[in-house]
């Protein structure tokens, strides 16, 4: 039954997002809602066919929205950072992201406030409140407390231009960066993991 209902929503999706907008991502949440990023915003397609555009006009930094990514209370964190094409131009934007918070409001971490660039390629939420950012200026961990530690080749990583990043099963967190892949511990010991010094 929860397969058929994903799939109904998927259906729907298509078809509340059909005016022209260049869907990027499409993620489904544990409500049985499902989140669209696209070129013209977040829309949020409730399970019950009923949907919200979520743009600049309601506080998001950018309406240029790359990814939807849900973190761990369930709240959207919104990518504004990327390259896309469209027709024969391409356009890249680097506008850090936007948090729609419980409370609606809406909190915008980019240059300045927070994070070291606004050109953001992935984020990472762990249940105990730290959050990653990979950045093309460092990885950023913002632990539960609200603070701020950057990670680029300074402390240790092959590069500061940061792609991605993953936390594996034993807390270890890998940092795969535009010159290589590094492994931090659970102690924060860093080591390059490919290729090797």
């Amino acid at each position: 039954m929860r397969r058929f209902a994903m799939l109904a929503a998927l259906s729907l999706t298509l078809a509340v997002v059909s005016n022209g907008q260049i869907v990027f991502q499409v993620t489904a949440a544990k409500d049985g809602s499902v989140w669209c990023a696209t070129d013209k915003g977040a829309v949020h397609i409730d399970a019950d066919g009923s949907a919200r555009t979520y743009d600049k006009s309601s506080g998001l930094n950018d309406d240029r929205v790359m990814q939807v990514i849900l973190d761990t209370d369930g709240t959207p964190w919104f990518l504004h950072s990327g390259a896309y094409t469209s027709g024969r131009s391409q356009t890249f934007f680097a506008n850090g992201v936007s948090h729609l918070k419980k409370d609606r409001t809406v909190e915008i971490l980019t240059y300045s406030k927070g994070l070291p660039s606004g050109f953001v390629f992935a984020m990472v939420f762990l249940p105990d409140g730290t959050k990653w950012f990979a950045t093309n200026l460092g990885a950023v961990r913002r632990k539960a407390d609200g603070t701020f530690e950057v990670f680029g080749a300074d402390k240790g990583l092959p590069s500061s231009d940061v792609r991605t990043i993953f936390v594996d099963p034993s807390g270890a967190t890998w940092f795969g960066t535009d010159a290589g892949l590094a492994k931090m511990d659970r102690q924060g010991k860093i080591t390059t993991a490919y290729p090797k010094p």
